[in-house]
């Protein structure tokens, strides 16, 4: 595996948008796709570093001189999710520590593996980002998958982690989704999405303007996050307030947010706009329910 490809394969597995890297490196987003398709583009040293950091591993890896290997015992989770956030949004360390009036030693040591945060760290982490606490909650082992009878070790089924997560029918900006009042009903989500550490609602499909792959009456179950690439079908606020379901194509200028049904017209704004009025994403569809009869 070539080093672009390395690049590109560690951005996508930790989901981040190729704009958010370039941001936080301080290049274009042509200058990093040139990173992640030419063989021969050859990465700066003092560039190899960052990117390798915001992509959680190291400049060897990168380089494919050695795998990344995780000290035994200690969990990665939070420092590597903080590391993903600050990329994503923009915020460098430096800034999120004095956002949050965190001093420099605490911040320090919590970028570090092994380091866990308090629980009124984790609320304000996550209240800083608006993401769920579950996100940066420290990963539990998952129980044995068997049992012990008279010395011999017999396998056994492992129970799924059923969950059930509401369908709403309106998402008012600001409200914490356990906070909103208007749940329809509450659906099973599948054992991968209970167990992925990110939460979920589901979402009630009003109107034609994402017709004909989205029917009014659809559920649409929506994965709570922060960021998107283009062509992810977004819950986005508009003004604060203004709650759309649309498509998101991302460019260097800003975003639009177009509707599938050619009827209704596609909402352009600047990065200046995204900013200011602001536009933010609550979360991406990943499943769509429909239900066989109206």
């Amino acid at each position: 595996m070539t080093t672009s490809e390395r690049i590109r394969q560690r951005r996508k597995e930790l989901g981040l948008s190729a704009e958010s890297i370039a941001s936080a490196l301080g290049v274009s987003r042509a200058t990093l796709y040139r990173y992640e398709s030419s063989e021969n583009e050859k990465i700066p040293s003092f560039v190899l570093e960052p990117l390798a950091r915001i992509l959680l591993t190291t400049p060897a890896y990168l380089m494919g001189w050695d795998e990344p290997v995780a000290p035994a015992g200690q969990d990665h989770h939070f420092a590597n999710m903080l590391e993903r956030l600050c990329a994503a949004w923009d915020r460098p360390p430096q800034r999120v520590e004095r956002d949050l009036s965190i001093p420099h030693d605490r911040m320090h040591q919590l970028r570090s593996a092994g380091v866990q945060p308090t629980g009124e760290e984790l609320d304000r982490f996550a209240a800083y980002f608006s993401v769920p606490r579950a996100l940066l909650e420290p990963r539990r082992p998952e129980p044995p998958a068997f049992s012990e009878s008279d010395g011999n070790v017999i396998p056994i089924a492992q129970p799924s982690a059923v969950k059930s997560i509401p369908v709403l029918g309106k998402v008012p900006a600001g409200v914490p989704i356990e906070a909103v009042q208007d749940v329809i009903e509450h659906i099973d989500i599948t054992d991968k999405m209970a167990r992925s550490g990110y939460e979920y609602f589901g979402l009630l499909v009003t109107g034609n303007s994402m017709f004909p792959e989205y029917l009014d009456g659809d559920v649409v179950i929506v994965r709570m996050q922060p960021t998107a690439e283009t062509g992810d079908d977004v819950f986005a606020y508009i003004n604060g307030y203004d709650a759309t379901l649309k498509r998101i194509i991302v460019t260097e200028n800003g975003i639009q947010l177009r509707p599938l049904n050619p009827e209704y017209e596609t909402r352009s704004f600047t990065n200046q706009e995204v900013a200011k009025l602001p536009v933010t994403i609550a979360g991406v569809v990943v499943e769509l329910r429909r239900k066989k009869s109206r």
